[in-house]
């Protein structure tokens, strides 16, 4: 079965996931081609842990572009992954309007603390996951500093195969 998420990573994106799985025959292997500018990184752990938990039957093909959660999703995902020629790549941290979050009442200021401080350690877990598929100094510098990392194809295929 083949399923196409070309477009945001969202409510829906994750719904076609769950639908294309929930109608997988026991024998069949599900392709998922991704071609997406990104979209919400909660909606894009939702759709890494569904694959994850279906790993053995699942291939992630990459085209056209994978930025921000879609890049997120593609190198987080743990089953079989294949980028096809030319597709570019962009990485950066989400949720940045957080750090500069202003509140009007006590109760939101109790609640703006609270987001704050999850805000806080998913960046530093996001950024560790950078890390570890093996970004550069430089590239990691320029995320850390809020800023977008650009990625060709032959950067994207070293971070595949462990090459940094």
């Amino acid at each position: 079965m083949v399923i196409d998420i070309s477009g945001t990573i969202d409510q829906d994106a994750f719904g076609n996931i769950i639908k294309a799985y929930n109608n997988l025959p026991n024998d069949e292997g599900l392709n998922i081609y991704i071609n997406s500018s990104g979209g919400d990184p909660d909606f894009g752990d939702s759709i890494i842990d569904v694959i994850n938990n279906n790993k053995e039957q699942t291939t992630l093909i990459a085209y056209g572009k994978i930025c921000s959660a879609a890049f997120d999703l593609f190198y987080k995902a743990k089953c079989s992954k294949r980028l096809l020629d030319g597709v570019i790549g962009m990485a950066h941290l989400a949720r940045v309007e957080m750090e500069n979050f202003t509140v009007t009442d006590s109760k939101e200021t109790i609640e703006a603390g609270i987001y704050k401080k999850w805000w806080a350690e998913d960046k530093k877990k996001r950024l560790k996951f950078y890390e570890d598929l093996g970004l550069d100094r430089k590239e990691l510098q320029k995320i850390k500093q809020r800023g977008d990392v650009y990625f060709q194809y032959n950067r994207l295929l070293e971070l595949l195969n462990g090459k940094s």
